[in-house]
């Protein structure tokens, strides 16, 4: 799993689960997309919150 709730501070920061419902909606509110596709994108690239934004942000800036 993803995230570790025993492990909090800058790692876990960088880090985001598909399977906690309040993470990937709040993801979805900053980047302003819907929520069900934040979590498949997370699914699809993994729990690195960077990677995660920057797949956002390209869909995003792409129309998709």
């Amino acid at each position: 799993m993803a995230d570790d709730k025993t492990k909090r501070g800058s790692p876990d920061r960088k880090l985001v689960s598909a399977q906690e419902r309040y993470e990937v909606n709040d993801l979805a509110k900053k980047v302003q997309l819907p929520a069900p596709l934040v979590k498949k994108v997370i699914e699809q690239v993994g729990p690195s919150r960077a990677r995660v934004v920057q797949k956002l942000e390209t869909m995003k800036r792409n129309g998709k």
